[in-house]
């Protein structure tokens, strides 16, 4: 049988979330993305002035140029193919080594600008693709850096310049309406191009974002259950002592109590202690049961074990107890057997039978090793409005504190499963019942023999 992975988290995985960032792999991509459309459109717009405008430029040096570009391009992909998410950089290595290689991006969409018309020419807004990206990669210090040599590149290149000549181009009228033409077509890009590249690096970070959230409130949900579990290991202790002085005052009041009655306090105090020693005895073994995680047991004993322990502490209560595979897939089919699990089971079980003592009923369904469970009662429901959020912390509605769904929801989650809460109606002896449906998903908690 294969071994499964011990299930419970510990305090430092807990207080462990992923960092708010763009991963190596992901930064490379989206840079290469931004490399191949500036070699496409350098390429179409050159090919535009020399066939179209028949435009003259240094032609020598826009080649050497281009090749600078189209080397960095395959450099990314390069790095974008042999890079891993776990690379040992420092985070000051990281934000240098990027703002070099935005700073030289720069520079070459200088170079291009430069013997091409400088800022007369369109497609001098391209100077805003690494400065875009900057605004993702890098920190405020190496941001202001990449900004402030874009401003001075963008201001350089309005007087220092290689003219450019067309013989298409001859009136200052047609310069116009070809650098008005031009800056439409490269706006429209620009716009088209950035949306490709922010959108899905805003919609990863809002992904990263939501994580974090969730992650920090299951930790804070684990500390919270964490202190509650080492409250009551105190308490379990101090309540020792003294039963243990009330159990033995008991056998000693027995030789000194004459009348009928007294003895028949005696009797009900003793039958009372037996109750308190039996729960400390239950509590006790199973915090000890709790520190061993991560074996099996059989899923048939589970279920009827599950069944005993709930008629305990619901004696008038009538449980039914349904199954969706065979009695032979049953059989065969092991559980984890984690004491808390089965604690978060019995506390919503237990909340179901004080609104529905005659009716609670518990669907048990196998589907490969994911274990679906459904607890459905017919008391009541609850308010649609409090669905949602029931049970992500006590509340002291319901009757009670609401610590045992709390409980259970973050005993269900911290071992990788998803409760939710669903009203339900259903027709018994001719009228409509309202009851809570309450599924649970654990998924890779069933193993076969």
């Amino acid at each position: 049988m294969p071994q499964r992975q011990d299930l419970r988290f510990s305090h430092s995985e807990r207080n462990t979330v992923p960092s708010y960032q763009i991963d190596s792999q992901t930064q490379w991509r989206y840079f290469s993305m931004m490399l191949l459309a500036l070699n496409v459109i350098w390429i179409a717009t050159l090919s535009w002035f020399s066939n179209i405008f028949e435009m003259h430029y240094d032609q020598p040096m826009v080649f050497l140029w281009m090749c600078a570009l189209s080397m960095t391009f395959f450099f990314a992909l390069w790095q974008l193919n042999h890079s891993t998410p776990a690379e040992k950089k420092t985070a000051f290595f990281q934000q240098q080594h990027w703002l070099v290689i935005l700073m030289w991006v720069s520079l070459i969409n200088t170079g291009l600008l430069y013997e091409t018309g400088g800022g007369i020419n369109p497609l001098i807004h391209l100077l805003l693709f690494p400065l875009a990206l900057g605004m993702f990669f890098l920190e405020l210090r190496a941001f202001a850096i990449l900004g402030a040599l874009t401003i001075g590149l963008f201001v350089a290149l309005n007087y220092f310049y290689v003219p450019i000549h067309s013989l298409k181009v001859t009136s200052l009228q047609a310069f116009f309406a070809w650098h008005l033409k031009g800056s439409m077509w490269v706006f429209i890009l620009l716009v088209l191009l950035l949306a490709m590249v922010i959108m899905p690096l805003r919609f990863r970070l809002q992904q990263q974002q939501k994580i974090l959230q969730t992650q920090q409130n299951q930790a804070l949900q684990s500390e919270y259950a964490l202190s509650i579990g080492t409250m009551a290991s105190a308490s379990l202790h101090q309540l020792s002592t003294p039963l243990n002085t009330i159990t033995l005052l008991q056998d000693l009041l027995q030789h000194e109590v004459k009348s009928e009655m007294g003895k028949e306090y005696l009797a009900t105090m003793a039958e009372q202690l037996k109750v308190c020693t039996s729960a400390l005895q239950n509590l006790r073994q199973h915090a000890e049961s709790a520190q061993n995680t991560g074996h099996q047991a059989s899923f048939a004993h589970f279920a009827k074990s599950l069944e005993h322990e709930f008629l305990l502490i619901q004696p008038k209560g009538k449980l039914t107890q349904t199954f969706s595979p065979s009695e032979s897939v049953i059989s065969t089919a092991q559980i984890i057997n984690d004491m808390s699990f089965k604690l978060a089971l019995l506390n919503l079980l237990d909340n179901a039978a004080r609104y529905s003592l005659n009716f609670v009923l518990i669907n048990w369904s196998l589907q490969g090793e994911n274990l679906l469970i459904e607890i459905t009662d017919m008391g009541g429901g609850i308010a649609n409005l409090n669905l949602q959020h029931f049970g992500m912390a006590p509340s002291n509605e319901y009757d009670g504190t609401g610590m045992g769904v709390f409980l259970s929801r973050t005993i269900i989650e911290r071992l990788g499963g998803k409760i939710s809460f669903e009203n339900m109606k259903a027709a018994a002896n001719s009228n409509e019942v309202t009851g809570l449906k309450v599924s649970i998903a654990m998924p890779n908690f069933i193993l076969y023999d």
